[in-house]
């Protein structure tokens, strides 16, 4: 069984990753959404 120090160690680093994909699909949407702007002429 994990110890509270080894689990807070693996929320910390997965924190970090979903706060890195947030940033990844933030961009993704933006671009998308510039995209269709830029297709109907917006």
């Amino acid at each position: 069984m994990s110890n509270l120090i080894e689990i807070q160690s693996q929320i910390e680093k997965l924190q970090k990753q979903a706060s890195e994909i947030k940033t990844r699909e933030f961009h993704k949407t933006v671009q998308d959404i510039q995209a269709k702007m830029q297709a109907f002429g917006i």
